[in-house]
């Protein structure tokens, strides 16, 4: 009975993401009334985030695919670095749309600082001024917030090296992006070795999550 139910529910998802209309809408009535808004919210961002991953991450791929053959040039460096900085930026927006899209059906309880977090509103603390949490910060929240949402526990190590160097590799992008000297402006030899080691990282902890 078990095997069943689980089969049948696979059979569910793989329709609700086929990208066939047709097919959704006849799946949509084997989803309870009350919550087909917020499945069709989860498809909808779902059909957003995916395509626009797999882009950064076609662009990422060329980036570094110039880079092993051109590794001298500052230019691919400079590149691959802002690539991969982008497909993070991307990425964690994207889990954080997943995130609020799926909290209705979870049922979810999450805090009004926790809902402003994952909607990326400022966030102001009781007589401060407003923040907005930094990279490393931003990057844990969202992992345990995607988590918490789908009812498990975030099993990503931010001790890792993998992560240290993610966080190295982002503010290089800062560096590059905004550049205050020639010296600066110039990727050395063990950054982009660095970069490369947070790429693998990085796309290991996002298919585990996912």
């Amino acid at each position: 009975m078990i095997n069943n139910k689980s089969q049948q529910t696979e059979i569910l998802l793989q329709q609700l993401f086929s990208g066939n209309s047709e097919l959704r809408e006849r799946a949509l009535l084997a989803v309870a009334a009350h919550e087909r808004d917020g499945v069709r919210e989860v498809v909808k961002v779902r059909e957003d985030a995916v395509p626009l991953l797999g882009t950064m991450m076609a662009d990422l791929d060329l980036a570094s695919g110039e880079l092993r053959k051109h590794y001298a040039s500052q230019f691919w460096r400079r590149t691959a670095i802002r690539g991969l900085a982008a497909t993070v930026d991307g990425s964690v927006f994207g889990l954080k749309r997943l995130a609020l899209a799926t909290a209705g059906l979870t049922g979810a309880s999450l805090t009004t600082e926790e809902m402003d977090f994952l909607r990326e509103q400022q966030i102001s603390p009781p007589g401060g001024k407003v923040r907005l949490p930094g990279f490393r910060e931003n990057f844990k929240q969202t992992f345990k917030l995607f988590a918490k949402v789908h009812g498990i526990s975030c099993s990503t190590d931010f001790g890792q090296k993998g992560f240290v160097v993610l966080c190295q590799t982002f503010e290089i992008r800062h560096r590059v992006t905004h550049p205050k000297s020639s010296l600066l402006f110039c990727v050395q030899d063990d950054e982009t070795k660095r970069a490369g080691e947070a790429m693998a990282w990085l796309s290991s902890e996002i298919n585990r999550l996912l």
